[in-house]
């Protein structure tokens, strides 16, 4: 994360920081019978939000 805030890249937007960051959302997958795609991206989607509402330059993961 540090690394995209290095390149210094500006932010054009009206409401963002002057320089560009990142946020993400990160999860992981076994696949049975019971997970579907869906519910894996909606959870990864949940974590991204989730970051951005912490914050700049975070990552969120699954809990555990």
């Amino acid at each position: 994360m540090a690394g995209i805030a290095a390149l210094g890249i500006a932010h054009g937007g009206p409401r963002a920081g002057a320089l560009v960051t990142a946020s993400l959302g990160m999860g992981t997958a076994l696949v049975d019978a019971t997970a579907t795609a869906q519910d894996f991206l909606k959870a990864v989607d949940g974590r991204l939000y989730a970051a951005k509402r912490g914050g700049r330059n975070r990552i969120e993961g699954p809990a555990g």
